[in-house]
């Protein structure tokens, strides 16, 4: 959707990559296409708002496989409420895209915190942010 540069992220090994443990995604994850929405920084969009906690680094004691997930929401209303509650999401904006059966899985993994809550495990070698757009720049 974006005119800018792609970054590709290419695994070693299957459709998910050699760092993502073998019964992962989950085998109720489903394929797209699905509309949803991420917070994130830049706009244009870049290949640094659509990686795994597990590229960011972080949450290293939580389940291996949903840090190999894109945490995304269902509605921009959910973006956009998620926005306000959590401080270290101020600022964001929110991208709204479909993602494709080709660019991985998905499953709706709410918590009580957020019910609308999806996790995307992407393609090895998908350019994760040319499915998406800026739709709010933050009111």
């Amino acid at each position: 959707m974006s005119g800018t540069s792609l970054t590709v992220y290419r695994g070693g090994s299957g459709e998910f990559g050699a760092d993502v443990p073998d019964d992962c995604p989950p085998k109720a994850a489903i394929r797209g296409p699905k509309l949803l929405f991420r917070l994130v920084r830049h706009n244009p969009l870049a290949a640094a708002d659509f990686r795994t906690t597990k590229e960011e680094g972080k949450f290293k004691t939580k389940d291996a496989c949903q840090r190999c997930s894109i945490s995304m929401q269902e509605t921009e209303h959910g973006a956009r409420a998620l926005r306000d509650v959590i401080p270290n999401l101020a600022g964001r904006k929110i991208a709204k895209g479909i993602v494709p059966a080709e660019a991985g899985k998905l499953m709706s993994t709410p918590s009580n915190n957020n019910p609308e809550h999806w996790s995307w495990w992407p393609a090895s070698t998908c350019a994760r942010q040319s499915y998406f757009e800026i739709v709010d720049e933050i009111s």
